[in-house]
């Protein structure tokens, strides 16, 4: 599986509401996250986080043909509030994150989340990751 920082003729998406089933499949395809003619049928999306610059949202999704996907991956979104985006653009958040999965986090000695897809649009602000999900993750002390 390769990393999805590399796709990049896979449109950005800013919105759970606007994001397609057919978007998700060419991002999971692309990330070798699926095979041959597996697709998603649908998906079901639940905010995680605290959301102060961002919007995450765990994605349960249906797949049908081929190899099953993932059972569960995380799409990072620009924060719906017109302040915290701001903010996030002032301070170069949003570039940062894309910049740090599609750079450096393939190189790091430690795990990271599976990036299956980086995209930031010229403005700066509209961007979206989309990750393995980690929840059932225990933290090494």
């Amino acid at each position: 599986m390769s990393n999805g920082y590399k796709i990049m003729d896979i449109p950005v998406e800013t919105s759970p509401e606007t994001i397609s089933t057919a978007w998700l499949t060419d991002v999971m395809l692309a990330s070798g996250a699926l095979k041959g003619d597996a697709k998603l049928e649908n998906f079901t999306y639940k905010p995680i986080g605290t959301g102060q610059m961002s919007n995450s949202f765990r994605i349960t999704p249906t797949w049908s043909g081929g190899d099953d996907g993932p059972a569960s991956f995380v799409i990072k979104l620009p924060s719906a509030d017109e302040g915290s985006r701001n903010a996030g653009q002032s301070m170069g958040a949003y570039e940062a994150e894309v910049n740090f999965y599609r750079d450096y986090a393939p190189k790091l000695p430690m795990r990271t989340p599976f990036c299956h897809f980086t995209g930031i649009a010229q403005n700066k602000v509209d961007f979206v990751l989309v990750l393995e999900d980690v929840a059932d993750r225990k933290s090494v002390v």
